[in-house]
């Protein structure tokens, strides 16, 4: 007999065993299920049936205050309960219904309704007319007591007949589930002793050729790549063989692939490092009492999906811009060098930051649907602090002002498949003050405790200290971050700052 066919036989016995396993335990399973929903049922019902004697105690409680002291108050209990009686009432009918105790509940209601009409009602109404004296008249004569006891004695009966159900179905439920795991151990004993039975084939028909397979295949291991690779056995474990030493032979000529693969990345390896320097501006002296800097730090490997630059727009005029593909890597890389590119161009062509995001999201069709990215840009008049700005969804900038920091929240949507149009705003970089734009890298940096860093520390951060120049707060900053989570950042971290200092003197 063919391998393939022994170990159909035993695939077949096995899936036998298991399938009338599974189904018994399956059938024990419903019932259980079915009996947990009747003791949980029959748990509920023993609890309401509860509530109504509470109700009906503490009406009873209510009229006898009232009998003895004639004051209002004490009917605010039996008034209420008199409602829940009645909703309780008909919960417990709607539990039981179709149940051994529906007919329990009929005569309980019965009962407690009679004590209510017969004795509570009249005797409180005698009680208001005639006072003190006569209703102590009507209850000394036993008629409310007897109605109340009987009432009493009905829903005792019902409370231990409805327990003593929930027990026995609980009970029950024990009981199936011991069912269930006899079932499922004696369902592993049997796979067991299948599977045992069919050691020895394995051994034999498949254990002793592939020991041939793997001596060969060590043999190439070591060294002898031409050692060719056979076995003597079924025809499926010569097949085995076969291919094994097919992709022995594939494996030879991969390796001299390998090789050519590791001399061309290390000829592009400048490259890959020519894009991670390009992801930052080239922040140049500014004129003034103005500094720049900024910093990119990826996520993964040497490409960030982040990118910055400030550009010399005139003498007088700088450009801001910061860009956030979603992603990072290599591509993502590319993608934001290209928009910030495209925002370069348009700033220096005259462009307000709102036109200029509206030309890069004109071209953004060409990227992908399934590709979006965020971005702020900026125009700032070095002369007097004036600053226009768009914010295409990116996390709000903030300028630091002697009376506390400004967000420049977004004035648009973020840039992607759907269209959208950018505000441009203005706002002003006070003397002492400085403009920091940053990415979500930063304020959604996470400990392990779940903590985010958020847009508070980062207010707090550039709050702590007096305005230096911009590459002493980018070191703020970022020392700031690592404090927060020292196991290291998650996502691309990007900040550029543009600091207006003090005049001196």
């Amino acid at each position: 007999m063919s391998l393939h066919r022994r170990l159909l036989l035993l695939t077949v016995t096995m899936a036998l065993l298991i399938g009338a396993g599974v189904m018994v335990v399956m059938v024990l399973a419903a019932e259980r299920d079915r009996e947990a929903a009747r003791a949980v049922d029959l748990r509920t019902a023993t609890v309401t049936v509860s509530k109504y004697d509470n109700a009906v105690l503490d009406q009873e409680t209510g009229q006898r205050g009232f009998l003895l002291t004639g004051m209002d108050s004490f009917l605010e209990p039996f008034e209420r309960g008199q409602g829940l009686m009645a909703t309780l009432g008909e919960q417990l009918e709607e539990m039981l219904a179709g149940t051994a105790f529906a007919d329990d509940v009929a005569e309980m209601r019965v009962a407690a309704e009679a004590w209510q009409t017969g004795a509570a009602i009249p005797e409180i109404e005698l009680r208001r007319t005639s006072g003190v004296q006569a209703s102590a008249q009507a209850v000394a004569g036993g008629a409310g007591r007897e109605l109340f006891d009987e009432y009493r004695a009905r829903i005792s009966g019902l409370e231990t007949l409805v327990a003593d159900a929930a027990a026995d179905s609980r009970q029950r439920v024990s009981d199936l589930s011991d069912r269930i795991s006899q079932m499922l151990t004696a369902l592993l004993i049997g796979v067991t002793v299948v599977l045992l039975a069919g050691a020895a084939t394995v051994r034999r028909w498949v254990l002793r050729p592939v020991g041939q397979v793997a001596a060969g295949a060590r043999r190439v291991r070591e060294g002898e790549l031409d050692f060719p690779i056979s076995a003597d056995g079924p025809p499926e474990i010569s097949r085995l063989a076969q291919d094994i030493d097919g992709m022995r032979r594939t494996l030879v000529r991969y390796l001299d692939d390998s090789e050519r693969s590791r001399r061309a990345l290390e000829q592009n390896a400048a490259l890959v490092l020519a894009m991670r320097s390009d992801a930052s501006a080239r922040l140049d002296d500014l004129p003034g009492r103005w500094t720049a800097n900024g910093e990119v730090r990826s996520a993964e490997g040497l490409i960030a999906g982040d990118s910055f630059d400030l550009v010399q727009l005139s003498d007088d005029e700088v450009g801001v811009i910061v860009v956030d593909i979603a992603g990072h890597g290599a591509v993502e890389g590319l993608l934001a060098l290209r928009c910030r590119e495209q925002l370069r161009a348009a700033l220096a062509a005259g462009a307000a930051p709102g036109e200029a995001l509206k030309i890069v999201a004109d071209q953004f069709d060409q990227l992908g649907t399934d590709m979006f990215l965020t971005a702020f840009t900026a125009r700032i008049d070095l002369r007097d602090g004036s600053c226009r700005y768009a914010n295409a969804g990116h996390p709000p900038p903030l300028v630091t002002t002697p009376a506390g920091g400004i967000w420049l929240d977004p004035t648009g949507p973020l840039i992607g498949p759907v269209a959208g149009n950018w505000r441009t705003a203005t706002t002003e970089i006070p003397a002492g003050g400085h403009l920091l734009a940053y990415t979500d890298g930063i304020t959604e940096s996470r400990r392990a405790d779940g903590e985010f860093y958020g847009e508070d520390r980062l207010r707090a951060v550039a709050e702590s200290g007096p305005v230096e120049a911009a590459d002493v707060l980018v070191d703020r900053y970022l020392r700031a971050l690592a404090d927060f989570d020292p196991a290291g950042q998650r996502d691309d971290v990007t900040l550029l700052v543009v600091a207006r200092a003090m005049p001196t003197g």
